[in-house]
C-alpha cells in the first residue's frame, strides 16, 4: 500500500441523491446543498501533543538548565507533527523552540528509532528510545514515551539534551471540526 503524501490534500465529495428537504442546509444563496467535500487528514499514530520533561546541559560551562515538574500536567508540551505513517517532527531543542530547530523521530517496525535533525541546526551523537505504552495517565490509558539525547551546537555552545516526551492524550482526541 502506497503511503498518502503529507503535503497532499485529499478530499471525498459526494451527493445526497434521496433526501427529506428538512434535514439538509442550504447554501449562502438559500438553496438547497445536497452535497458536501470531506477532507481527510493523515496523522500518525506517533501524533500528537507530548509533555516534556528533561535537562539540557551547556557543555563549555556544564550550567544544567532542568525542565522537569513532578505534576506532568505542569510540564511543558510540544506538538509532534505527522511526517509520515511513523515519523514525527519534535518542534524545536530541549526547553526552546526556535524555527531552525526540531528533531525527527522514526519508528522502525521493530520498534527501534531513528533521530536526526529535522531544521537547518545539526544534532550529533543522538539516540532515542520508544516505549509504547509507557505511562498511564490519567482518563487516557497508557500512552507512548520517547526519550532523547542528542547534542547541537548553537553560537559556538555545544548542549547535550536528555529528555523524556510522553504523549498527552490519542491523537484522535486533538482533531477538530474544520470549515473553509
Amino acid at each position: 500500500m502506497t503511503m498518502p503524501l503529507l503535503d497532499k490534500h485529499y478530499a471525498i465529495p459526494f451527493r445526497l441523491v434521496d433526501h427529506n428537504q428538512d434535514e439538509i442546509s442550504t447554501d449562502v444563496n438559500g438553496n438547497l446543498k445536497d452535497y458536501s467535500i470531506v477532507v481527510v487528514k493523515f496523522v500518525s499514530q506517533y501524533h500528537g501533543t507530548y509533555f516534556v520533561k528533561g535537562k539540557v546541559t551547556n557543555l563549555s560551562t556544564q550550567q544544567v538548565t532542568e525542565y522537569n515538574n513532578k505534576d506532568l500536567s505542569q510540564n511543558m508540551t510540544r506538538d509532534f507533527v505527522s511526517l509520515g505513517r511513523n515519523k514525527v517532527r519534535r518542534p524545536g531543542f530541549g526547553n526552546t523552540l526556535e524555527n531552525n530547530e526540531s528533531v525527527n523521530l522514526t519508528v522502525n517496525p521493530d520498534g527501534s528509532v531513528n533521530i536526526e535533525a529535522g531544521g537547518s541546526v545539526a544534532i550529533t551523537d543522538a539516540s532515542a528510545t520508544l516505549d509504547p505504552a509507557a505511562e498511564s495517565l490519567e482518563f487516557v490509558g497508557k500512552q507512548p514515551k520517547f526519550t532523547l539525547s542528542y547534542k547541537y551546537t548553537k553560537g559556538g555552545v555545544t548542549y547535550q539534551v536528555d529528555e523524556e516526551l510522553i504523549r498527552r492524550q490519542n491523537p484522535e482526541a486533538d482533531l477538530r471540526f474544520q470549515e473553509w
